[in-house]
Parts: structure tokens; C-alpha cells; sequence
């Protein structure tokens, strides 16, 4: 459903994961939505360990931010992957760099060691950041990425994916360099 939601870009979608933050040791259950203004709300509440079946506080979160409950959730997909963060305290931005990614749904697995995901955090876009002016000399071309549904496109095969077509080919060509 929320690969469904994601792909026929509809508003109001949401993401239901469990996250370790492996710089803080921090582990949270978050719900991420993403508005009609495009815009990405979280709500997070601290947890000691991933599991398979949801606690009440779990579901409660689920109901509150969802209006629905959520009976058959049940696990897709395990991302995995390095990050490095770097900040510009000047331009009130971060850039995320994130490699080694994998991903898993119990029986294949998927690496993605060929791609380098980065992500530019801003408050408010700004063009004259110093990485997209390094980018744009490089002639690397911006794409919006969510190694979501890049993970659910490769592992499970027979799963809507034409939106996703212009950009799975491209992954996949970077995944097939030497």
C-alpha cells in the first residue's frame, strides 16, 4: 500500500519504519508522511529493539497518524546502509552521503555497492550551495531517489514500476559499470 501510494504520487503518504540512527545509538518506530504541500512530517517514539510484531504504543502511533488501523502491516523490506554527514553551519545546510546500501525481504537481497546516494538538507533550496555547484560541473544530473522503492522494485518482481521506469534504468545502468 505505501509503495502504491509513493508511486501513483499521491499526497498524503506515508512510510511506516523502524530507524537506528548508528551515530547516537538511537533507535526510534517512525511514521514519516509526506503532505499535499510536499512537505515531511515525522512522528517517532523511542524503542528498544526492532520487532517483527508491533506494541500497543506502536499501534497507537499508527492509528493517531494513519486515522486507520493497520491490522496486516507487516514487514517488506530491510535497509541497509553507511552514512556520513557533513554540515555547512553557514548555509544552514547538511549533506548526507550514504553508501553500501542493501536491501533485503527475508529470502533475496539486493546490493546497491556501484551507487553513492547523496541528499542536500536545506531549510529552503538554494541553488548556490557549494555540492550542487560541484555536481553541476561534474555534469551530474539531480534525481529524486527513495531507496524504498528502489528496494521493493528489485525484489519483488512483479510489483507496478512505470512511473519508476526512466529512473530504474538508470540505477541499473550504474549498477552494470565495472
Amino acid at each position: 500500500m505505501f509503495y502504491h501510494q509513493h508511486h501513483n504520487e499521491k499526497r498524503d503518504r506515508f512510510k511506516v519504519r523502524f530507524r537506528k540512527y548508528d551515530a547516537t545509538n538511537n533507535l526510534f518506530f517512525e511514521i514519516k508522511k509526506k503532505n499535499n504541500q510536499d512537505r515531511t512530517i515525522k512522528n517517532r517514539i523511542s524503542v528498544k529493539k526492532v520487532r517483527i510484531d508491533l506494541e500497543d504504543s506502536e499501534k497507537n502511533l499508527i492509528t493517531k497518524t494513519i486515522s486507520k488501523s493497520m491490522k496486516k502491516l507487516s514487514q517488506k523490506l530491510i535497509i541497509e546502509f553507511n552514512r556520513i554527514t557533513l554540515a555547512n553551519n553557514n548555509l544552514t545546510e547538511r549533506l548526507t552521503i550514504d553508501i553500501n546500501l542493501s536491501v533485503k525481504n527475508g529470502k533475496d537481497v539486493k546490493l546497491f555497492d556501484q551507487l553513492v546516494i547523496s541528499e542536500i538538507k536545506q531549510n529552503k533550496y538554494n541553488p548556490k550551495s557549494d555540492f550542487i555547484q560541484i555536481l553541476r560541473e561534474m555534469r551530474i544530473p539531480e534525481m529524486r531517489f527513495s531507496k524504498y522503492c528502489m528496494g521493493i522494485l528489485h525484489l519483488y518482481k512483479k510489483i507496478k514500476y512505470n512511473r519508476f521506469k526512466p529512473k530504474l534504468t538508470q540505477i541499473n545502468k550504474i549498477l552494470n559499470q565495472h
